[in-house]
């Protein structure tokens, strides 16, 4: 096991490349918020494995904490669908 310390702004945006970067993201429809828009590949596999280790209360950032709670929830729900198949 491989233990990291990232600030939640780094952590949130490597947890966003990541689910970015399974998916066919168009750049040019960047927004500002762009960071909270979830995607279908937000709760792909590695990504929820990632955000299931995250103790929320350990992020200050209302805004960032939002993002992996909505991470989690989608995961949760994709993945109990999933293994009801």
């Amino acid at each position: 096991m491989i233990t990291i310390t990232l600030d939640e702004e780094l952590l949130t945006a490597l947890v966003f490349a990541a689910a970015q970067s399974s998916c066919g993201f168009n750049q040019n429809i960047l927004q500002e918020n762009q960071l909270w828009h979830l995607h279908c590949c937000d709760y792909n596999e590695p990504v929820y494995e990632v955000a299931k280790q995250i103790n929320l209360d350990d992020i200050q950032d209302e805004s960032y904490r939002a993002y992996f709670q909505e991470v989690k929830a989608k995961g949760d729900k994709y993945y109990s669908e999933v293994d009801r198949k």
